[in-house]
């Protein structure tokens, strides 16, 4: 029988259950959360045979949901089960000549290590490392070979072998004194089946619920509270998305998951009074309500000076991010988060922002050279001026119309290296060339 797998995070050791199909025979619902009957399963088609895993997306279904988006992106694809050890194998990290497979990780967007999940024989999980941006993952997984309660709420459990334990089995007894089994399984591909939308989903999107309060501490009713806002050519302050707040200022609003940090911006219906929050996306989970105290918004002007350029460039996109300073651990850490966004402003451009710490970045594209000002925003002025921001072309914008540098050949086929570009003049000749700029 095909099976499903389950995934967690804990502190110690990075471990991602992601892309493979690993089968095990166990007896562990009886000690830990029964499960669903619509979890998806994954098969590691390996060269020893199939492993199925239940993927326990009732459990943990940012952390399946991490997993299937890994497999499907071949991450575990020409890894081995590499290391025994204890009550455990582990996999999906090293290829077969031993070294690391270099590869970029989804991660799940919340911590599910207490999510009732045993470790039994069969269960599959990863470990994890809570870094200053939430839990860090490799792609390596462990399955169990028998029970190891000292784990439990540590570290994630997130799938349990269905079918194939006996190769789990066979590469656990082929194992040398130091860990290294002589029996060497790669995983050829993982494939996902079953319902995996409902995993994927929690994977990709975040509720985040909170409050909004007046200037008086009471609920405001109405306010607009939303991600990534634009100053439309218009005028008009749009969203990505958004919702209202109710009659006691309460709101619930489902976000994708795109960063470890994401401000969050209320903005009242006359759009005079707004408030931020930077909230921490990874991890995060709806018992951490979010609370926002509107306050007087304050029109901000910034200026920039295009006069070392060669020519006026069509319009400046400016980017606006918070900084709030967040505990981490009893110690201060500063996070920030996308506010507003505010395209095609020529000479200058105005903007409304709730008083505190941000930093602009200003692009005009075409050869010109990005620039960024820190600055804090005071309560109670009705303007605050940022002054003059200096455009400047980029290195590569400023050597258009100059003579080109030395032709060096240092290799060349069917030519001498004497070569010159002259020499093909009145001739097609296709340049293939890189810069850093």
């Amino acid at each position: 029988m095909l099976g499903r797998v389950a995934w967690t995070s804990s502190a110690g050791l990075c471990c991602a259950v992601l892309g493979l199909t690993i089968v095990v025979a166990f007896s562990p619902r009886a000690t830990g959360t029964p499960a669903g009957d619509d979890n998806p399963v994954a098969i590691l088609h390996t060269s020893a045979g199939d492993i199925a895993l239940e993927l326990r997306a009732d459990a943990a279904p940012c952390t399946v949901g991490a997993f299937i988006a890994n497999a499907e992106d071949g991450v575990y694809d020409g890894t081995t089960i590499h290391d025994v050890s204890r009550a455990f194998v582990y996999g999906g990290c090293f290829l077969a000549d031993g070294t690391v497979k270099q590869v970029q990780v989804e991660s799940p967007g919340a911590t599910e290590n207490n999510n009732g999940l045993k470790h039994v024989r069969g269960r599959v999980g990863v470990r994890t490392t809570l870094g200053a941006d939430g839990p860090l993952y490799t792609h390596e997984f462990y399955i169990c070979l028998d029970r190891f309660p000292r784990w439990d709420g540590g570290m994630t459990l997130f799938a349990e072998v269905s079918d194939g334990i006996e190769i789990v089995d066979r590469i656990a007894a082929s194992a040398g004194e130091d860990g290294t089994p002589s029996l060497i399984v790669t995983i050829k591909s993982v494939e996902i089946r079953g319902p995996r939308e409902k995993a994927v989903h929690a994977f990709e999107h975040m509720l985040i619920r909170g409050r909004v309060l007046d200037m008086d501490g009471k609920g405001a009713r109405g306010v607009d509270v939303g991600i990534r806002w634009k100053l439309e050519q218009d005028g008009r302050l749009r969203p990505v998305q958004s919702v209202k707040t109710d009659a006691d200022g309460r709101f619930e609003l489902e976000v994708r998951r795109r960063s470890p940090f994401g401000a969050l911006v209320a903005y009242d219906a006359r759009r005079q009074h707004g408030a931020i929050a930077v909230v921490r996306t990874f991890p995060r989970t709806a018992e951490e309500p979010v609370e926002l105290e509107l306050s007087a918004l304050v029109l901000v002007r910034l200026s920039f000076d295009v006069a070392n350029l060669k020519r006026t460039p069509e319009g400046v996109t400016a980017w606006f991010n918070a900084h709030v300073e967040h505990d981490f651990r009893g110690e201060p850490r500063e996070i920030f988060g996308r506010v507003l966004e505010v395209p095609g402003a020529l000479n200058r451009l105005e903007c409304k922002l709730p008083p505190g710490d941000y930093t602009v970045y200003a692009d005009a594209g075409g050869g010109l050279r990005p620039v960024a000002s820190r600055f804090s925003v005071p309560p109670g002025g009705p303007v605050y001026d940022l002054g003059t921001l200096p455009l400047q072309p980029s290195p590569l914008a400023q050597a258009v119309g100059k003579a080109p540098p030395a032709w060096h050949v240092t290799e060349a086929r069917a030519v001498a290296k004497s070569v010159q570009l002259g020499d093909y003049k009145g001739r097609w000749v296709l340049l293939e060339f890189w810069g850093y700029w």
